[in-house]
């Protein structure tokens, strides 16, 4: 045989696997996927669902929760408060405040000889006007809703993960 003949050999051999294996992932690849129920969560009695219309009810009872806490709390968004204001709303002692969001701030109450110090968050409060960007007040806001818990599903071949189907976790996210 001669040199050539087997280079020629050799690829047709080398073109054919290709195909082959194309061939192969291909069906791999394209095969319809089928989604089934996990097991686990069978049994309807265990797990209490919530449907959509018990989760439109509540929040329409958390956004009248949330405008009630608004209208009462001390500090307003871009309203003016004066330094003595302040103190007379949040007294004389450090203490620990809530926002909109429910993050809890700290108001810190520093005395001094002549003229005391108030701080939030750090911002000092000056004699003068002061605005805020967030609602404060020493009660929390009330929480917000969960949404329901829907169905799980589980692919019938085995993957690690589908990224789009990733809970959403807040203590992974960073500030």
């Amino acid at each position: 045989m001669k040199k050539q003949t087997k280079y020629l050999i050799f690829f047709i051999i080398a073109l054919i696997s290709i195909i082959i294996f194309c061939l192969f992932m291909h069906y791999i690849t394209n095969k319809s996927l089928k989604y089934t129920k996990s097991t686990q969560f069978t049994n309807q009695k265990e797990i209490e669902r919530k449907s959509d219309n018990d989760f439109i009810k509540q929040i329409i009872e958390y956004n009248k929760k949330i405008v009630q806490w608004q209208n009462q709390c001390y500090i307003k968004p871009y309203t003016d408060y004066g330094a003595w204001e302040i103190k007379d709303k949040f007294g004389k002692e450090s203490r620990t405040i809530y926002n909109q969001y429910g993050k809890a701030c700290n108001y810190t109450f520093i005395k001094r000889f002549f003229v005391d110090n108030y701080y939030i968050e750090g911002k000092e409060i000056c004699v003068g006007s002061n605005k805020f960007d967030d609602y404060y007040d020493t009660t929390q806001p009330p929480l917000q809703p969960t949404p329901p818990q829907y169905h799980e599903f589980r692919l019938d071949y085995p993957s690690t993960r589908i990224s789009s189907c990733d809970v959403y976790n807040e203590a992974n996210q960073k500030n």
